[in-house]
């Protein structure tokens, strides 16, 4: 991998290969931790707003108990 240069506003340009082994697009974000071996740049993941919700629809519940519970919360 080739070196990068940091500009005037502390920002750098990552290289394509690595910019494609790690799915980035503009607009994502990175977290770059420290590590015994030096840096690490991983991309960080946002979970799903619907996650909380996967598999409440298997619950043994009338349509109206379903909707009353989600309207509690």
């Amino acid at each position: 991998m080739k070196p990068t240069k940091i500009t005037a506003k502390g920002q750098i340009t990552l290289p394509h290969e690595l910019r494609k082994k790690l799915d980035l697009q503009p607009g994502d974000k990175v977290i770059i931790a420290e590590s015994p071996c030096g840096y690490v740049i991983q991309k960080q993941t946002i979970p799903s707003p619907f996650t909380r919700y996967v598999g409440f629809l298997q619950k043994k519940q009338c349509t109206d108990e379903i909707v009353e519970e989600l309207r509690d919360k």
